[in-house]
């Protein structure tokens, strides 16, 4: 029996631009006392496609966050929607990024954007401990005008870890902005969102350099491929 196989076209269609072919495969005649025909296609995903649709837009929100420390807390309402408006802005795209096709390269993205969503929701964490320094500040000011018992009571004791870690800070940002007298006026001089405008565009560089190599230590091409 003679069977004859015309290959007329190979079509590929999806509805999502990233991904595209590469290469087509065609050949006959595998071997052995069988003939067959067979054929195959290699697809990419496409690296342009997931930069500007999920890594540049998260980065920028990412960014963005970072500017809560530079906002004094007594513009609360503007503060607490920026950060609201960028970590629901992150969590929409997020939730996007969760529908494409699982693989093992894409769970490098799934890691990013759930740092991502984390790195902000830090910045609301952030604006609360800046408020409560105020109020401890502030009471602790109060409690010695009144020359009241304890007021150590207001924070996690006396010369104990959170009074060493505080010099520690203190140090650092005498080191980077000056001899400031963070206690004398904590509303505008808040210690957290000054050490706060150090310490978050540092944990982001480190953050971003710390996933491009965990990523790329995988395959040349794991962020993608």
């Amino acid at each position: 029996e003679n069977l004859s196989l015309k290959l007329v076209k190979i079509s590929f269609s999806t509805k999502s631009e990233s991904i595209h072919i590469t290469k087509l495969i065609l050949g006959e005649n595998c071997g052995g006392d069988s003939r067959c025909v067979y054929g195959g296609f290699e697809f990419i995903r496409n690296i342009s496609y997931y930069i500007i649709r999920y890594y540049s837009t998260t980065f920028l929100c990412i960014c963005i966050s970072c500017l809560s420390p530079w906002i004094t807390i007594l513009a609360y309402p503007g503060r607490t929607i920026l950060c609201a408006t960028v970590l629901l802005a992150v969590i929409r795209i997020s939730s996007i990024g969760f529908e494409e096709v699982t693989s093992g390269s894409i769970v490098a993205l799934y890691w990013w954007l759930w740092m991502a969503q984390l790195f902000i929701f830090f910045t609301l964490v952030e604006y609360a401990l800046a408020i409560s320094w105020y109020q401890f500040v502030r009471e602790k000011r109060l409690a010695l005008e009144t020359r009241s018992i304890s007021p150590d009571g207001y924070y996690f004791g006396k010369n104990g870890l959170y009074k060493k870690c505080g010099e520690f800070v203190e140090k650092i940002l005498h080191l980077v902005f000056g001899p400031i007298d963070f206690a004398a006026n904590p509303l505008h001089r808040n210690k957290v969102d000054y050490f706060a405008r150090l310490l978050m565009p540092f944990a982001l560089m480190i953050f971003v350099v710390a996933y491009l190599i965990f990523s790329l230590s995988l395959s040349p091409f794991s962020l993608f491929d």
